[in-house]
């Protein structure tokens, strides 16, 4: 008796698996093959990357070459690829805190504040949005090239004309963004205003307050982050317009440099080292990426 009851109870625990229908059977197979068809590329990058120059020259498209190596990645590292990697993280941590620091005030205040104008303003960084980056460009570089500044830079070079040939030439005029404002707006706006009227009733200020809430919206903010960082690791327009010397080059004009002057194989090794760190940060921050579906419906 106690043993068909044990059976009985094992037979319950089983899951029954529901059966794939063809058209499921026929969807999974052709995701495969073009899951499969987007990774060759990339496939194919890392492999040339790890072929030597000699082994590449007219030989097409292979996944394998004869033998592998890693002279085309020794090679990075011997025309200043790690000045040029230093300078673009320099720039894009301190694009993200000053980003993170203002855009999160911005926001806070549209959302949780009434104040004289606020519609308008708000409607004029809507309209401002709609305008291509190019029609701003110009002024912005006449604004940037004017702005004293110091003989030198932090590292002890001679820097030009206001803020032009500095690194600070290309952080300060995305040291805030009207996308990053709406976007965090959305993230304070779902939060209770009984939160900050209950920390206001315990004693807690105005700065206190906006910490609570800054801490409540974290998977926003760290998603805003990790766009920043995105978007300046690849940037190359206004870092080439402001920035001429070799030193300061980041890794977008590297590779624009690199395509004259270096192999194939070097190519996709300096190509596959400038995603590394994106994918390491997403892997790090996808948890507060998918929070913020959540709080905001955006995907």
């Amino acid at each position: 008796m106690q043993k068909s009851m044990q059976a009985g109870k094992r037979h319950t625990n089983l899951r029954i698996r529901p059966r794939l229908s063809v058209g499921q059977i026929v969807l999974i197979v052709v995701l495969t093959l073009l899951a499969i068809l987007m990774m060759t590329p990339f496939i194919w990058s890392v492999i040339a990357s790890l072929t030597s120059r000699f082994d590449l020259e007219g030989q097409g498209f292979k996944f394998y070459y004869g033998h592998f190596t890693f002279e085309n990645w020794a090679s990075l590292f011997k025309n200043n690829w790690g000045i040029y990697i230093f300078n673009t993280l320099f720039i894009a941590f301190a694009e993200i805190i000053l980003q993170l620091l203002f855009c999160s005030m911005a926001a806070y205040v549209f959302a949780k504040f009434d104040f004289y104008g606020k519609g308008i303003l708000y409607k004029v960084m809507l309209i401002s949005m709609m305008l291509p980056g190019i029609i701003t460009l110009i002024p912005q570089f006449i604004v940037t090239t004017s702005i004293p500044f110091f003989p030198k830079d932090i590292f002890g070079n001679d820097l030009g004309p206001g803020l032009y040939n500095s690194l600070f030439a290309v952080i300060l005029p995305n040291a805030v963004s009207i996308y990053g404002i709406m976007f965090l707006r959305q993230f304070f706006t779902n939060l209770s205003d009984e939160i900050g009227d209950a920390a206001k009733i315990d004693g807690a200020n105005g700065v206190m307050v906006f910490f609570i809430y800054f801490k409540m919206a974290l998977p926003g903010i760290m998603t805003l982050g990790l766009f920043t960082f995105v978007s300046t690791w690849s940037s190359y327009l206004w870092p080439s317009l402001v920035l001429f010397s070799e030193s300061k080059f980041t890794l977008g004009q590297a590779l624009q440099e690199f395509q004259t002057s270096s192999s194939t194989g070097e190519m996709m090794a300096g190509s596959l080292l400038s995603i590394v760190p994106v994918i390491i940060l997403f892997i790090f921050t996808q948890k507060y990426f998918l929070k913020q579906t959540t709080y905001t419906g955006i995907k």
